[in-house]
């Protein structure tokens, strides 16, 4: 999926509360929180379950994924956005309104 760009805090920092993002991941009818998923551990060969941050989330419209939103692991507070254009900036400026914060497009 392409980047389009971030979703940070208007005054920026602090960054994003990364409290409130999980929360409204639960919330949101476009946002789907990454599943744990079963796998094998590298190192010991024995099964294992790979837990995604609780800041990821798949954006979902009509049962299809058109992008992603996940929290930056750089200690920006911040939430790193993909996916088609058209369909994800629109929720992402509803995202960002949500958090108190603006979304800016990057390329």
């Amino acid at each position: 999926m392409a980047f389009l760009g971030a979703i940070t805090a208007a005054a920026d920092p602090p960054g994003i509360d990364l409290g409130r993002w999980t929360e409204l991941i639960g919330k949101h009818p476009h946002l789907v929180a990454f599943p744990a998923r079963e796998g094998v551990n590298p190192f010991t060969r024995g099964a294992y379950t790979y837990r995604a941050h609780p800041g990821d989330a798949h954006v979902v419209i009509d049962g299809v994924e058109v992008g992603t939103m996940t929290w930056a692991m750089d200690g920006t507070n911040r939430i790193a956005v993909d996916g088609d254009a058209r369909l994800v900036e629109a929720i992402a400026v509803e995202v960002a309104s949500e958090l108190g914060g603006i979304y800016r497009r990057e390329w």
